[in-house]
């Protein structure tokens, strides 16, 4: 059970680069990634169930190897210079912290107003 819940990051970090990619667009990227994933995760997993006569166990590792690894290619990919967003640790508080941001994001109405009903719904009519 340990192996599994050591590579729920590795899917957290390739699902959130899958969707920063489709975002963009970049769908055949994480195409690419997903058959590395997948090749890396049956070579693996048959190289240590038959040829080390793991068992389950050898799946496991083959899964947890291959999850950490399509997610370090998706962080190696989301900090590359071509995309027109990126992310990167520099200076990461700065830009945040200031009143502005956090008025923002605290009193989200009060900068473009309330909310209001005008009356009518997707069907016209009135709830």
């Amino acid at each position: 059970m340990w192996l599994v819940n050591a590579s729920v990051p590795g899917i957290a970090l390739y699902a959130a680069g899958t969707a920063l990619f489709r975002t963009l667009g970049r769908t055949r990227t994480t195409m690419y990634v997903a058959i590395l994933m997948n090749v890396t995760n049956i070579g693996l997993s048959a190289a240590l169930v038959h040829g080390f006569r793991l068992g389950t166990f050898g799946i496991g590792i083959g899964s947890l190897v291959s999850r950490l690894l399509a997610a370090a290619v998706m962080l190696w990919l989301a900090f590359g210079r071509d995309l027109p967003v990126r992310l990167s640790f520099a200076n990461p508080v700065r830009g945040w912290l200031d009143r502005g941001t956090v008025g923002h994001l605290l009193h989200p109405g009060h900068v473009h107003g309330p909310a209001k009903w005008t009356g009518s719904t997707s069907r016209g009519i009135a709830p």
